[in-house]
């Protein structure tokens, strides 16, 4: 018999105070934690990938004036928004660090309160 692919939510549905995850992440600063994580880490393969699409555009811009001015427009932005993106990574250890951290890891870092 195959599993049911919605047993989870069962789960959820009959013991909201469960944690489905298997008590990975039982406290909100671990969530929030990981939260952070996701998105800091989008943000920076997004912008990666921008800056890559502006390279691409760049060279099929064939010397056209206003496509090279249009990439090299989306280019900037694009290491702006990794030097956001590390801004970010750099500001969050150091709030973790100021909220008393007690991991050493910076990725699963997480506030002790």
């Amino acid at each position: 018999m195959a599993a049911d692919p919605f047993g989870i939510f069962n789960d959820i549905f009959d013991n909201p105070l469960s944690n489905p995850v298997g008590d990975q992440y039982t406290t909100f600063s671990q969530f929030l934690g990981i939260a952070l994580n996701i998105a800091i880490g989008t943000s920076f393969s997004v912008s990666v990938i921008a800056i890559i699409m502006s390279g691409i555009q760049f060279i099929m811009s064939q010397g056209d004036p206003k496509a090279i001015d249009t990439a090299r427009r989306y280019l900037t932005w694009s290491v702006v928004a990794v030097i956001l993106s590390i801004s970010a990574l750099t500001i969050k250890v150091i709030i973790l660090g100021l909220l008393g951290s007690q991991e050493g890891g910076l990725l699963n870092a997480t506030p002790g309160f």
